[in-house]
């Protein structure tokens, strides 16, 4: 009953429900042997030629991604988000940085083209 009620009030008053999880269960790959993971719920990992560099934590919205790294041996500190728009063209993914307080990672992930692989 509340969710009817939600989503009547999200229909006049013109609002958009949030939009669904592209990435959520899905492999991404680029040049450089790079491949991203994401799972159910907002986990993803990093590879690079099959060896894990970070897992994190992500969002996404419409036209922003954000990451905070969590585990693995090319780690941020903890706590450092980073964000990227994001645009889906051509079957790709491209990520363009925003800001990111750590800066390895802004430099890896930044102008990144993704092709989905699974």
């Amino acid at each position: 009953m509340i969710l009817t009620l939600l989503l009547t009030a999200a229909l006049h008053t013109g609002a958009k429900p949030p939009p669904t999880n592209m990435l959520q269960n899905t492999s991404w790959e680029a040049d450089g042997g790079i491949r991203l993971e994401f799972y159910t719920g907002d986990s993803m990992r990093t590879f690079v030629d099959g060896r894990l560099l970070a897992t994190a934590t992500y969002r996404i919205t419409e036209s922003v991604f954000s990451i905070i790294d969590r585990s693995g041996p090319l780690t941020c500190l903890p706590g450092k988000k980073g964000l990227y728009s994001w645009l889906y063209k051509d079957q790709k993914l491209e990520l363009t940085r925003m800001s990111d307080k750590c800066e390895e990672r802004g430099q890896f992930l930044h102008g990144l083209k993704l092709k989905r692989s699974s």
